[in-house]
């Protein structure tokens, strides 16, 4: 984007959100209000710290900014792109004919790319882990003849051969299986074709069971969500930082040692424990003893002070 027509957006953490209530529904502000970094663990590298930069308090949320340039997961949002399309009971293929099996009887499919009646998986994503595709056709025979040059095609919309099985049928009924690494990509077609080539006097080709057409996730799905997260610093010392409201005040009274209590809650005039006192075993009275020796403190209280200020004096003499 050309400098001046707005912020330019490149790969990369920008912000992480992180819910200010817990699992218990405890508010954590004190904690998360002081993080430094955050650690975030990925199913296909190394675990990643980000530096907080940024901390923005929201009403039911922490954002939190890192500095740009550090990326996350490289399989980032990983879909389910698994198939297992089975077409099942006998159908037969014509010599020297390229035939795309379709019609499948069943299929699981979860994000519904692929056309069950068409036989085409279409990739609206292109997937960033490798897939396993495979196959499986049950009791391939032809009725006489041998044939040469027979495969198991997995071909694009374009028609290009992307993974080629070869085989030779005769009238023995076999079972044919492979396999394969795809990785595919966005807006690309796949599809199963058998190529039957006659030869030999060779028949059509028949599968009597099943095909069995077949994607497995190599990696296993993945929301873009770490599945570990650490908090730098792990513990604050809730006791000794800003967010507490208490910090530096005298929460326990202090005790003199001298000076004792005098209990008027009964009667104004004379202390319910006057003799307490005399006996000198009445409860402490809640003070600083300091309050007492301390210049700063008695003498403005009890011993008074004096403050001087020096005038000038001029003194004129007159000569007549």
């Amino acid at each position: 984007m050309p400098t001046g027509f707005g912020q330019v957006y490149n790969d990369g953490v920008k912000y992480i959100k992180v819910n200010r209530y817990d699992s218990g529904g405890l508010d954590r502000s004190d904690y998360l209000g002081q993080l430094q970094s955050i650690t975030l663990t990925y199913p296909d590298r190394s675990a990643i710290e980000y530096p907080i930069t940024t901390i923005q308090e929201q009403a039911n949320f922490y954002l939190y900014g890192i500095t740009p340039g550090y990326n996350t997961s490289s399989a980032g949002d990983i879909n389910n792109y698994a198939l297992n399309a089975v077409k099942n009971g006998k159908f037969s293929i014509t010599s020297n004919t390229s035939t795309t099996i379709a019609t499948y009887s069943s299929a699981v499919n979860p994000n519904s790319w692929f056309t069950s009646s068409t036989g085409i998986y279409y990739w609206y994503q292109t997937p960033n882990p490798q897939l396993l595709v495979e196959y499986t056709a049950s009791a391939v025979n032809m009725s006489t003849g041998t044939a040469s040059d027979d495969s198991f095609q997995l071909v694009d919309g374009n028609g290009n051969v992307i993974v080629n099985w070869g085989f030779q049928a005769d009238t023995i009924s076999r079972d044919y299986s492979g396999s394969a690494i795809i990785t595919p990509v966005e807006n690309e077609q796949y599809r199963f074709v058998i190529y039957h080539k006659s030869d030999a006097g060779s028949t059509d080709l028949d599968i009597n069971t099943s095909f069995r057409f077949k994607i497995t996730q190599i990696t296993p799905s993945f929301n873009g969500s770490s599945s570990l997260t650490i908090f730098n610093p792990d513990a604050i010392n809730f006791d000794y930082n800003d967010y507490n409201p208490l910090l530096d005040n005298a929460e326990t009274p202090q005790y003199s040692t001298t000076w004792m209590d005098v209990d008027y809650s009964q009667n104004p005039l004379t202390p319910v424990n006057f003799g307490l006192i005399l006996s000198g075993i009445a409860d402490r009275a809640f003070v600083q003893d300091s309050n007492y020796s301390s210049k700063a403190w008695s003498n403005i209280r009890y011993n008074g002070s004096r403050t001087n200020s020096f005038r000038n004096i001029w003194v004129i003499k007159i000569i007549f």
